[in-house]
């Protein structure tokens, strides 16, 4: 086979999320189109500059979050998509936080709580509440809280 306009994403290390392209099969002379995604995939993996608004939503990861540098992936991964807000962990073993920002990242994000995380980490439930329009941001920059 011989692959070409080959499109590879990749989250974190050599895992791969999303592979689109096309590829010609020698041996059947026809050309063949694939798209695969993993099932952990993000269903947006890009997103447009130009947002319809602010959003703000609380959270609370429960799973094995703790002592996997669950927030500190958390804080990257906001850091990475320009949003705010901040990351901590409970005394429940959960995390907990609120994010802020454009309304297509931060459901980027809330995505990402509930599917990704760190490496290490188990997710087994992603809690989101407090889900609102907001007119202007509460906070500077996303930040970890102890």
């Amino acid at each position: 086979m011989r692959w070409t306009n080959t499109t590879a994403r990749l989250v974190r290390g050599d895992r791969i999320l999303f592979l689109s392209g096309s590829c010609r099969d020698l041996s059947q002379k026809q050309w063949l189109s694939y798209q695969v995604a993993a099932l952990s995939s993000l269903p947006a993996l890009e997103m447009s500059s130009s947002t319809t608004g602010l959003k703000s939503v609380d959270y609370e990861i429960f799973g094995e979050v703790q002592g996997v540098f669950f927030r500190k992936y958390t804080e990257e991964q906001a850091r990475k998509l320009g949003l705010v807000g901040w990351v901590k962990n409970t005394a429940q073993g959960t995390v907990t936080g609120q994010v802020q920002g454009p309304v297509e990242k931060v459901n980027f994000m809330k995505n990402w709580l509930k599917s990704v995380g760190s490496p290490m980490s188990r997710i087994d439930k992603a809690h989101f509440s407090n889900e609102r329009e907001i007119s202007k941001l509460d906070f500077n920059s996303f930040s970890t809280r102890y």
